[in-house]
């Protein structure tokens, strides 16, 4: 990763229009990894912004999985997607101090997991069932403080909407 926000940002963006791509779909299982390391880096190697963004390529690549009909990579995609936010959710809760806490990506996990939920239902909840009790409740922990933080009062109109909005379908996420 890069130290530069500007050149950060745009290597992300990058990789987000190619996961997006459906003809660019082959290419998956090289970006995916250098996104992963990104975001899992202890320091943060990346920006916030970049990092915020790299979550979104990652649903955005499961989005182009579904469309494309691969139930294995889209089940495989959930399943890194679930056990990823698992791990960086119980680090940032046993290393609060630490500069990836410190990061809060907290935001961009749920709502990558609200997409994840919008995209693979099904695969979702199995995935999530499977799990140990305490990795459930992880999960549903992070999702339940988001859900609290888009619900208080925004500063600006837009940011209200988009609170308002958002909600909804993080609701959808905890009906396990």
């Amino acid at each position: 990763a890069h130290g530069n926000v500007k050149v950060a940002q745009a290597a992300v963006s990058s990789a987000q229009n190619l996961l997006q791509t459906p003809s660019c779909a082959e290419l998956c299982p090289l970006i995916l990894p250098s996104l992963v390391a990104a975001i899992a880096c202890e320091p943060p190697k990346m920006p916030a912004a970049a990092a915020e963004s790299a979550w979104g390529a990652i649903s955005a690549m499961l989005g182009v999985q579904s469309q494309a009909g691969g139930q294995e990579a889209r089940q495989a995609t959930t399943q890194l997607v679930l056990r990823l936010v698992r791990t960086l959710a119980e680090f940032q809760r046993q290393q609060p101090g630490s500069a990836l806490a410190a990061s809060c990506q907290t935001g961009a996990m749920a709502r990558c997991l609200v997409q994840v939920a919008q995209i693979d239902q099904a695969g979702l909840k199995a995935e999530v069932a499977a799990m140990p009790a305490e990795s459930q409740l992880t999960i549903q922990q992070l999702l339940r403080e988001h859900m609290s933080a888009a619900g208080r009062p925004a500063p600006t109109a837009a940011a209200a909407s988009a609170s308002n909005i958002a909600a909804p379908k993080i609701e959808l996420k905890l009906k396990f």
